[in-house]
């Protein structure tokens, strides 16, 4: 016969294992929500062309996982990044390194650049100084599918020639329609 110490032992390590496979399966379904969105060829491009507005997008490629802290060096709990290398040309070959900060369902909020070889195509240059011309373009390209809020938040950004945040905005918008 079991007793009860064993079977309260049993039946909680039953519920951790049980946990464990439903955060497991919760993060594995975040993370290719995710991937999705970022192996997309046209999402490459979407990206590439903000990050070094003007570039030929050459070649990207998945490099890793990790998880995503918060300014104090605490684990942000669900969250994870994907980074990924684009190979790019602008009259000359050049490479940029992109991790993709995501939240506990795999929504995109963030981009980092963590390296790039570009000096005169650095990463977001040419788009800053050019989005207040192309801003109002962006604006009334996405007018229908954003809220009050997302408008005046993109022509805060517009007005502050913001392309990372236009990017991650695009980025949001982009995966919530499931755009590839």
């Amino acid at each position: 016969m079991i007793s009860n110490r064993s079977l309260s032992a049993t039946v909680a390590l039953f519920s951790l294992l049980v946990t464990a496979s439903f955060c497991e399966a919760q993060t594995s379904t975040a993370i290719n929500r995710a991937q999705d969105y970022l192996d997309s060829t046209n999402n490459a491009k979407h990206i590439i062309g903000i990050v070094h507005m003007g570039a030929d997008l050459t070649s990207f490629s998945y490099v890793r996982r990790g998880g995503v802290t918060n300014h104090a060096g605490e684990s942000i709990p669900g969250h994870f990044y994907l980074a990924y290398d684009y190979e790019w040309n602008s009259g000359g070959y050049g490479e940029t390194r992109l991790a993709f900060l995501c939240d506990e369902r795999g929504n995109i909020y963030e981009v980092k650049n963590l390296g790039s070889s570009g000096v005169l195509q650095a990463p977001f240059l040419v788009a800053n100084g050019t989005i207040k011309i192309i801003g109002q373009l962006l604006i009334e390209a996405f007018r229908e599918e954003m809220s009050t809020e997302e408008l005046k938040q993109v022509q805060r950004m517009v007005q502050n020639s913001d392309s990372k945040g236009l990017l991650e905005m695009g980025i949001g918008l982009r995966q919530a329609f499931g755009t590839r």
